[in-house]
Protein backbone atom coordinates (compact mmCIF):
# COMPACT_ATOMS: atom_id res chain seq x y z
CA UNK A 1 0.00 0.00 0.00
CA UNK A 2 1.40 3.40 -1.01
CA UNK A 3 1.91 6.32 1.33
CA UNK A 4 -0.38 9.31 1.23
CA UNK A 5 1.05 12.71 0.30
CA UNK A 6 0.74 13.81 3.94
CA UNK A 7 2.64 10.77 5.20
CA UNK A 8 5.36 11.49 2.67
CA UNK A 9 5.62 15.11 3.85
CA UNK A 10 5.85 13.88 7.45
CA UNK A 11 8.74 11.54 6.58
CA UNK A 12 10.61 14.11 4.53
CA UNK A 13 10.34 16.74 7.27
CA UNK A 14 11.72 14.23 9.78
CA UNK A 15 14.65 13.54 7.48
CA UNK A 16 15.27 17.28 7.19
CA UNK A 17 15.71 17.44 10.94
CA UNK A 18 12.29 18.45 12.21
CA UNK A 19 10.90 16.95 15.40
CA UNK A 20 7.99 14.53 15.08
CA UNK A 21 5.65 17.25 16.35
CA UNK A 22 6.83 19.86 13.85
CA UNK A 23 6.83 17.35 10.98
CA UNK A 24 3.30 16.20 11.85
CA UNK A 25 1.99 19.77 11.98
CA UNK A 26 3.61 20.52 8.61
CA UNK A 27 2.01 17.45 7.05
CA UNK A 28 -1.37 17.86 8.73
CA UNK A 29 -2.11 21.62 8.97
CA UNK A 30 -5.39 21.08 10.83
CA UNK A 31 -3.32 19.83 13.78
CA UNK A 32 -2.04 23.39 14.39
CA UNK A 33 -4.92 23.98 16.80
CA UNK A 34 -4.47 20.69 18.65
CA UNK A 35 -2.75 20.31 22.02
CA UNK A 36 0.93 19.38 21.85
CA UNK A 37 0.26 16.12 23.67
CA UNK A 38 -2.33 15.10 21.07
CA UNK A 39 0.02 15.92 18.21
CA UNK A 40 2.87 14.05 19.91
CA UNK A 41 0.71 10.96 20.33
CA UNK A 42 -0.52 11.01 16.72
CA UNK A 43 2.98 11.70 15.37
CA UNK A 44 4.47 8.84 17.35
CA UNK A 45 1.79 6.42 16.17
CA UNK A 46 2.32 7.49 12.57
CA UNK A 47 6.10 7.24 12.83
CA UNK A 48 5.92 3.71 14.21
CA UNK A 49 3.48 2.42 11.57
CA UNK A 50 5.00 -0.25 9.33
CA UNK A 51 4.70 1.52 5.98
CA UNK A 52 6.05 4.82 7.35
CA UNK A 53 8.99 3.03 8.99
CA UNK A 54 9.78 1.19 5.76
CA UNK A 55 9.84 4.39 3.70
CA UNK A 56 11.69 6.33 6.42
CA UNK A 57 14.47 3.72 6.60
CA UNK A 58 14.74 3.56 2.79
CA UNK A 59 15.08 7.35 2.42
CA UNK A 60 17.44 7.56 5.39
CA UNK A 61 19.81 5.13 3.67
CA UNK A 62 19.68 7.26 0.53
CA UNK A 63 20.58 10.34 2.56
CA UNK A 64 23.66 8.61 3.88
CA UNK A 65 25.13 9.13 0.43
CA UNK A 66 27.87 11.75 0.93
CA UNK A 67 26.83 13.69 -2.17
CA UNK A 68 23.58 14.78 -0.50
CA UNK A 69 23.85 17.66 1.95
CA UNK A 70 21.88 17.23 5.15
CA UNK A 71 19.77 20.09 6.46
CA UNK A 72 22.40 21.03 9.04
CA UNK A 73 25.14 21.13 6.41
CA UNK A 74 23.01 23.36 4.18
CA UNK A 75 22.35 25.71 7.09
CA UNK A 76 26.06 25.89 7.97
CA UNK A 77 26.99 26.65 4.36
CA UNK A 78 24.34 29.37 4.10
CA UNK A 79 25.44 30.83 7.45
CA UNK A 80 29.03 31.07 6.21
CA UNK A 81 27.87 32.90 3.07
CA UNK A 82 25.73 35.28 5.15
CA UNK A 83 28.63 36.08 7.51
CA UNK A 84 31.31 36.65 4.85
CA UNK A 85 32.17 40.33 4.43
CA UNK A 86 33.81 39.61 1.09
CA UNK A 87 30.57 38.26 -0.42
CA UNK A 88 28.36 40.44 -2.58
CA UNK A 89 25.54 41.91 -0.46
CA UNK A 90 22.96 40.24 -2.71
CA UNK A 91 24.38 36.79 -1.96
CA UNK A 92 24.44 37.53 1.76
CA UNK A 93 20.83 38.75 1.78
CA UNK A 94 19.71 35.73 -0.26
CA UNK A 95 21.49 33.35 2.14
CA UNK A 96 19.76 34.97 5.12
CA UNK A 97 16.43 34.80 3.28
CA UNK A 98 16.83 31.07 2.60
CA UNK A 99 17.87 30.42 6.22
CA UNK A 100 14.78 32.26 7.46
CA UNK A 101 12.58 30.18 5.17
CA UNK A 102 14.23 26.97 6.39
CA UNK A 103 13.50 27.98 9.99
CA UNK A 104 9.92 29.03 9.21
CA UNK A 105 10.54 32.61 10.34
CA UNK A 106 8.28 34.14 7.71
CA UNK A 107 4.64 34.66 8.52
CA UNK A 108 2.21 33.06 6.13
CA UNK A 109 0.00 35.62 4.41
CA UNK A 110 -3.72 34.98 4.73
CA UNK A 111 -6.26 36.94 2.70
CA UNK A 112 -9.78 37.43 3.96
CA UNK A 113 -12.33 37.65 1.18
CA UNK A 114 -15.37 38.58 3.26
CA UNK A 115 -15.27 40.98 6.20
CA UNK A 116 -16.25 39.84 9.64
CA UNK A 117 -19.58 41.35 10.74
CA UNK A 118 -17.93 42.82 13.82
CA UNK A 119 -15.24 44.49 11.74
CA UNK A 120 -17.79 45.88 9.32
CA UNK A 121 -19.84 47.35 12.18
CA UNK A 122 -16.71 48.90 13.70
CA UNK A 123 -15.86 50.52 10.37
CA UNK A 124 -19.41 51.85 9.94
CA UNK A 125 -19.38 53.31 13.46
CA UNK A 126 -15.95 54.86 12.89
CA UNK A 127 -16.98 56.56 9.66
CA UNK A 128 -20.32 57.65 11.12
CA UNK A 129 -18.52 59.32 14.06
CA UNK A 130 -16.08 61.03 11.68
CA UNK A 131 -18.98 62.27 9.57
CA UNK A 132 -20.74 63.69 12.66
CA UNK A 133 -17.56 65.50 13.75
CA UNK A 134 -17.12 67.28 10.41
Amino acid sequence: MALTARQDIFIRRLLEGDSQRKAYRAAFPSSQKWKDSTVDSKASALFHSDKVQERYQFLKKELDNKSIMHRTERMITLSKIAEKDSEDAGYRIRAIDVLNKMDGDYVQKVEVTTPDDGTLKEMENYFASKKRNT
